[in-house]
Order: structure tokens, then sequence, then C-alpha cells
């Protein structure tokens, strides 16, 4: 840990660690309100997504993240 670009490297990780973990938090808040929403044109459109994620393996998103869709 000597070398300043390790350290670099490790507070740039820490910072994007930080930044995915508040954005995921405030995009699921909002799903999880919008899913209790008693509109139906709102909840159903957002029961879709979950389903989808929750439906499909992490290794299959993170294929097509990578890879792109066809």
């Amino acid at each position: 840990l000597t070398d300043w670009r390790i350290l670099a490297g490790a507070l740039t990780s820490l910072l994007v660690a930080v930044a995915a973990q508040a954005l995921g938090t405030v995009i699921g808040l909002g799903l999880a309100l919008v899913r209790l929403a008693p509109r139906r044109w709102l909840r159903v459109p957002a029961d879709l997504f979950v389903g989808l994620f929750r439906g499909t393996p992490p290794m299959l998103q993170l294929l097509l993240l990578y890879f792109g869709l066809p």
C-alpha cells in the first residue's frame, strides 16, 4: 500500500460502491412506493420491472449488461 496509485484506486472503488448503493436504494425505494400505489397504470409497469429482475438469474443479467441486448 505504499504506491499512491493503489490508494487512489481503492478510494475510487469505495466511491463507486457508495454511489451504487445510494442509487440502488433510491431506485428500490421508488419502485417499492410505486408498487403500493392505488393506481393500476403506475403499479403494473413497476410489477413487471421487478418481476423481470427477480425472475432472471443474475448471471444472465450480467451477460446482457456486458454484451448488450441483441
